[in-house]
């Protein structure tokens, strides 16, 4: 059995003669400690409980450490059927000694609803999570965020702004009245102010290599478009029929960048990236 140390224990033994209960007979308890065989209480008398049991009660302030404790009861007359018979307390053992707390102190079925409120509140802000980053598809006519030739950017359709490319589709206007413009803005350029030329080059890509090796077309920035100075710039190109007619169709068949001459005659990449042209089936 397993107890507490500073909580008395109660040891037990049943006794016989001629195999059947032994009442009546003189009983006494020694009690010792397993862990170094000291005695604890010797020879004490035990009390008759009825029907061959006997007790004896080792008093709490005996029971002072962690330990094993062993009782060994004894009828010294020789009248037992078995004269000595063991019993066992384990004291302080196997975490028992933490289990000190009254049940009033435990957690009661309102603290646990309160708790299990919050659980609740958090289940719902996932829930909620979950089905944000289900709904945000990668829309190719929405601005989206990226990283291109300098610093941060936001791109508009016909740019996918996880790869930074551009599709086309060979012979098709890119007009702004109609939602089709190449769009790109950012807060990292320098300043646009006074730039004498803002050009979007698409070029064919040389077999084998990233460099471009013929210019398919050049397109001036859109003036209407442009939003320069301290902050979040933007330039915009309309790429028409005439400007994609001679494109090659391809899977990253082509590359682009957009390129400002600033007001101090610096020359500055500002995006660059490849180009898929798709073909179209009016034109031969």
């Amino acid at each position: 059995m397993i107890e507490q140390v500073s909580n008395s224990l109660m040891f037990l033994a049943h006794f016989t003669v001629s195999s059947v209960a032994g009442t009546g007979l003189t009983i006494t308890c020694t009690i010792y400690k397993a862990s170094d065989g000291s005695t604890v209480v010797s020879a004490q008398a035990a009390t008759e409980i009825g029907g061959g049991l006997y007790k004896y009660e080792l008093a709490s302030g005996s029971v002072g450490t962690a330990d094993e404790y062993v009782a060994v009861f004894n009828e010294a007359a020789a009248t037992a059927d078995q004269q000595d018979i063991p019993a066992l307390w384990v004291v302080g053992r196997a975490g028992v000694e933490n289990l000190d707390a009254a049940a009033s102190s435990l957690a009661t079925a309102a603290a646990l609803a309160t708790h299990d409120g919050k659980l609740d509140t958090v289940d719902t802000n996932v829930d909620a999570i979950l089905a944000d980053t289900a709904a945000m598809q990668p829309l190719v006519d929405v601005a989206i965020s990226t990283r291109a030739a300098s610093g941060t950017i936001t791109v508009s359709a016909p740019v996918d702004a996880s790869t930074n490319a551009l599709t086309i589709t060979r012979g098709d206007d890119y007009l702004e009245a109609e939602g089709r413009e190449l769009g790109f803005s950012s807060a990292d350029w320098p300043d646009l102010t006074g730039a004498t030329a803002i050009v979007l080059s698409l070029r064919k890509r040389a077999a084998n290599t990233g460099r471009g090796s013929t210019l398919w077309a050049t397109v001036a920035h859109r003036a209407a478009g442009l939003v320069v100075g301290s902050g979040t710039q933007t330039v915009e190109f309309e790429p028409d029929a005439t400007d994609t007619a001679d494109l090659e169709p391809g899977g990253a068949a082509g590359i682009y960048d957009v390129q400002a001459t600033l007001a101090s005659g610096s020359i500055v990449t500002l995006v660059t990236g490849s180009i898929t042209v798709i073909e179209d089936q009016t034109r031969a």
